[in-house]
């Protein structure tokens, strides 16, 4: 149930492939404590098996449904490239230590959110993924964020995620982490846009600062302003 792309394909490296099914989490919960969970937004899990046989999912998903709503999906890795295309805007909490909803309240922020985003979608485009929507994050949605104007396109990333998250303050699992004093997967979710920009020519500094200004943070436990951060990002 990791973020990003390779969870299946590292615990493959354990169990072989046939052996593994996985899920895209599509609720907000907050654990800041041991055994203290809040659960911020129903949602769903997307289950799937990453060889694309669907009855060990739906095994899966007979037991997990009880407990929480479920689907089972014949393409989970294009969910996941969904996923972690609106995961790639969790670094702007991690590094300023906002909800995303005071994030996304802070002048500039939304437009390196969409800027991030864009990166994200080229990488995907340039390694030929499959895209697929998922319930609250359509691939139309995504493309057109890619099109639009980037003050436009900002403005409809700020009014999707009032509509979505509500008033309930949103941390994001990245900032969870830091807060927990955990080693935090920006690697596997920024970083995986830089590493595989990097091996197919397809430019991306906003994510490339934004997995250095996280570690950063990790590592001398101060968030930045929005303004330093933004003075860290590279310029249009």
């Amino acid at each position: 149930m990791q973020n990003g792309l390779r969870a299946e394909e590292i615990a493959a490296e354990v169990l072989g492939a046939e052996r593994i099914v996985g899920a895209v989490v599509l609720f907000d919960a907050v654990c800041l404590e041991p055994g203290q969970v809040t659960l911020n937004r129903d949602g769903l899990l997307l289950v799937g098996s990453p060889t694309g046989n669907p009855t060990e999912a739906r095994r899966v998903a007979d037991i997990l449904s009880p407990g929480i709503a479920t689907r089972v999906v014949t393409n989970l890795r294009a969910c996941r490239w969904t996923k972690l295309l609106v995961n790639l805007n969790n670094a702007i909490p991690a590094v300023t230590g906002l909800p995303v909803q005071a994030a996304y309240a802070e002048p500039g922020l939304p437009t390196l959110a969409v800027r991030m985003m864009r990166e994200g979608l080229a990488v995907a485009d340039a390694a030929r993924a499959v895209v697929a929507s998922i319930p609250w994050a359509s691939v139309p949605l995504i493309r057109a964020l890619s099109l639009l104007p980037v003050g436009i396109a900002s403005r409809i990333l700020v009014r999707k995620a009032r509509k979505l998250l509500g008033d309930t303050p949103t941390l994001g699992s990245t900032l969870q982490s830091i807060r927990r004093g955990r080693p935090t997967e920006i690697d596997y979710l920024n970083g995986e846009i830089v590493g595989l920009g990097r091996k197919l020519g397809t430019p991306t500094p906003v994510n490339a600062a934004l997995v250095a200004a996280v570690h950063e943070v990790e590592a001398t436990g101060r968030f930045l302003s929005p303004a330093e951060l933004l003075r860290r990002a590279p310029a249009h």
